[in-house]
């Protein structure tokens, strides 16, 4: 079993800072920087320093492919750490996690409670008109 310790011995300053955050974290930087690695290394601390469970840990990304390499990697991640007994849990539970996009997050908080809204539980986004809405702002900028 690796020390988790000994596990991030890898990454600079910034990321180790991250990582340890016990705070609301947001990573923000280039590609191939190593923002999942990060985030993914943090995920996995919260569990085992911290005993946190999966399902009271939020992950959001941009893109679905990112929620889905994210999703690979904190499970690969926490193999590493299976014979801890808070690892060994959220590998049993890892079905549970939330680690989706913005968009997904925010569309699922609006189907919960869409008729405090006035919504109809059936509505649908119109991607061409947001995508205008949100081009016509920009520009305006």
């Amino acid at each position: 079993m690796e020390k988790f310790d000994e596990s991030i011995k890898e990454f600079n300053e910034e990321q180790k800072l991250a990582i340890k955050s016990n705070k609301n974290t947001v990573v923000s930087a280039g590609a191939g920087s190593g923002k999942t690695k990060t985030l993914s290394t943090r995920y996995v601390r919260l569990i085992i320093e911290d005993k946190m469970k999966v399902e009271e840990i939020l992950a959001l990304t941009f893109t679905k492919k990112a929620a889905v390499e994210m999703y690979g990697r904190i499970y690969l991640e926490l193999h590493k750490f299976e014979n801890n007994p808070y690892a060994r849990k959220a590998i049993d539970n890892f079905q549970n996690a939330k680690i989706s996009t913005l968009d997904s997050f925010c569309n699922s908080i609006l189907r919960y409670s869409c008729r405090s809204y006035g919504l109809r539980p059936d509505f649908s986004i119109d991607e061409y008109k947001s995508k205008k809405i949100a081009s016509d702002i920009a520009t305006s900028f």
